[in-house]
């Protein structure tokens, strides 16, 4: 294998991470969709409308709507919406930067920010609602975090996920909203990402 090939394979392996904040306000807006329980889904949409979330230009067919940061959401009966996300620019997944290049998004090649960005997400949401309920670490060489706020019926969970619209080839921070029983246990650590599920 000739030093341009090497080249080129080292910089597939550069590990690009794109984000998009996750603000105060942001977290206020998600309690507020959460105590909705997102079963009524005109009563969420017309939240979102009122947040000044846009439904217009959206880059991906199955958002629905795109927040005041940049965030596009997904889901009805839950509420999907990733924050940050990690893979390799010119792969044969991700030709270009796309994420990065969104509106309210930015990238580094720094594969230590895609669980920083994580625990900033936590950081956030802990100093609006207090601590979370749940915050457990799985265990393995590949360690992830979730976090989990109870709203009554509903659940906030923030975690790592594997992008369906990637075939699970990159990966994903998200916060996911969905209904949880009030006294329903969370699931253990290794069981959460399971739990990360949305419905078109």
């Amino acid at each position: 294998m000739d030093n341009d090939q090497n080249d080129e394979d080292d910089e597939l392996c550069i590990d690009t991470v794109a984000s998009c904040p996750i603000t105060p306000e942001l977290v206020d807006q998600l309690a507020t969709l959460a105590d909705l329980f997102l079963g009524d889904e005109e009563a969420a949409e017309a939240a979102m409308a009122g947040f000044g979330w846009s439904d217009l230009g959206l880059e991906v067919d199955e958002a629905r709507f795109r927040t005041n940061e940049g965030h596009l959401v997904y889901g009805t009966d839950t509420f999907f919406m990733p924050f940050a996300y990690i893979y390799a620019v010119g792969s044969e997944v991700m030709v270009e930067d796309f994420w990065g290049e969104l509106p309210g998004w930015s990238s580094v090649k720094d594969h230590t920010r895609f669980k920083a960005v994580r625990d900033e997400a936590v950081a956030v949401f802990t100093q609006r609602l207090g601590p979370p309920e749940v915050d457990v670490t799985t265990d393995g060489a590949d360690q992830k975090r979730y976090a989990a706020w109870r709203r009554g019926g509903a659940a906030i969970v923030i975690g790592e996920d594997m992008d369906s619209f990637s075939y699970s080839q990159i990966e994903e921070c998200v916060v996911y909203i969905g209904e949880h029983p009030a006294d329903a246990p969370f699931p253990e650590a290794a069981k959460l990402e399971d739990f990360l599920g949305w419905s078109a």
